[in-house]
């Protein structure tokens, strides 16, 4: 207790010193047969004082400077080694917590997901009956809004549905269900793509889109 109190180490010599500094600790270690000198240093771990490395040994014996530095040099490196082991056990449990979070976030979107793609359905299906069922496009202006109003609607849950089907693959991905196949292809094949993707963006927004394949 005296070593942790004050943070300074206590170099015992002889029975009797140790017997008058120490005596309910002398007294359990004389029934050992380490009654004799003694060393105990303080254990500080992140600047606190937790604990006290003592040495006990059989006969008298004087501590010398150079025994005194290695015994210290001892407990340092305990120090650092519990340091180590400390940071390593937080690192884990970082680790650990930062995974949880991930799958989470996996399960989220993949939930998300789901319960996005569930409306979209029935909105396909009635837009799909509003095609069939209009006539044809003419020149009554009512007529003309309802189809571009229908046509606008289709173009945003067709995009919707894209957005929901990329939400869907990056969860399938996160959680390895999915394996991303690398393949060569050809340039103009992705920029065909693309345009085409983009096309009723384009052409509901009158923008003018120019290709040089």
């Amino acid at each position: 207790f005296r070593v942790l109190r004050t943070g300074e180490a206590l170099w015992i010599e002889t029975a009797e010193a140790y017997e008058r500094l120490a005596p309910q600790v002398y007294a359990k270690q004389k029934a050992a047969g380490r009654e004799h000198a003694f060393a105990a240093l303080p254990l500080t771990i992140e600047g606190e004082r937790t604990a006290v490395i003592a040495f006990s040994f059989p006969i008298n014996r004087r501590f010398g400077e150079d025994e005194r530095s290695f015994l210290t040099t001892l407990v340092r490196q305990c120090e650092q080694a519990l340091e180590r082991a400390r940071l390593y056990a937080q690192q884990r449990e970082a680790r650990g917590q930062a995974e949880a979070a991930s799958r989470a976030k996996d399960e989220f979107l993949a939930m998300l997901g789901h319960e996005l793609r569930n409306p979209l359905v029935p909105l396909a299906a009635g837009l799909e009956v509003l095609r069939v069922k209009l006539p044809p496009e003419g020149s009554d202006d009512a007529q003309a809004v309802l189809h571009r109003t229908r046509a606008a609607m289709e173009r945003q849950v067709n995009h919707l549905t894209r957005l929901v089907d990329d939400l869907l693959d990056v969860s399938r991905i996160n959680s390895g269900k999915i394996a991303l196949r690398k393949e060569r292809g050809e340039l103009r094949d992705r920029v065909s793509q693309a345009v085409a993707t983009s096309r009723p963006l384009l052409d509901e927004r009158g923008h003018t889109l120019t290709v040089d394949l």
